[in-house]
């Protein structure tokens, strides 16, 4: 995704009106803020996106020296999967189930292009988001499929994640504690869950993967 001076990269009406949104009290929006508080909410749209995958972030930090910085925040495979673990599972248990999941690393991408560049604080970055997790938004045909995925439905877990009110109150959890939280602490343990190998529920997740 390749954002412009206007920061219109999203399909959704309301997430284009983001600069209005934040209105940050010292003067206009800068790039970096903007793109920021863009991509976090361009993750609310597709799915909750935003803790599930990875991403690859780089900003022209140096426009006159052709300079760029680069994030890898790509998800990686759990310390607790191994080449076997789909052995005696149906063929869909690779990209349905559970074990299928990855660690989570756009999420912190993003907060830490947030340190090296942007100038409002995290929360106020973050708000925007929480605004519209709470008020609603036009769904897009993407994020309909998604929802309307059989499998989905089928699962109470997903069931449980996606079709809830709950979205919001990650969001302001991050915000206020970030580094300390979503790894380590109350959404840490909301990732790592309770899993059971017998009947194939539950992440992949370790305590490990949550403190790195």
């Amino acid at each position: 995704m390749i954002v412009d001076d206007d920061y219109r990269a999203l399909s959704s009406m309301k997430c284009r009106t983001v600069p209005d949104v934040i209105n940050p009290k010292n003067g206009p929006l800068d790039f970096y803020n903007g793109t920021l508080s863009k991509l976090v909410l361009k993750d609310l749209e597709e799915h909750g996106s935003l803790i599930k995958h990875g991403d690859l972030i780089t900003y022209q930090a140096d426009v006159g020296g052709g300079e760029a910085y680069t994030i890898d925040a790509r998800e990686v495979s759990p310390y607790s999967a191994s080449e076997n673990m789909f052995s005696g599972l149906p063929k869909e248990a690779s990209y349905t189930s559970p074990l299928a999941i990855a660690v989570p690393g756009e999420l912190m991408g993003y907060y830490q292009a947030h340190k090296k560049f942007a100038s409002m604080t995290w929360k106020e970055l973050i708000e925007p988001t929480i605004k519209l997790c709470q008020d609603g938004i036009t769904m897009t045909s993407h994020m309909r499929a998604a929802l309307e995925r059989f499998y989905v439905k089928k699962s109470p877990i997903l069931m449980k994640m996606f079709y809830n009110n709950e979205t919001a109150e990650f969001h302001k959890t991050i915000s206020f504690q970030f580094s300390t939280d979503l790894f380590q602490g109350k959404c840490g343990k909301m990732l790592k869950g309770n899993r059971n190998p017998k009947v194939n529920e539950g992440p992949l997740l370790v305590k490990r993967h949550r403190c790195a």
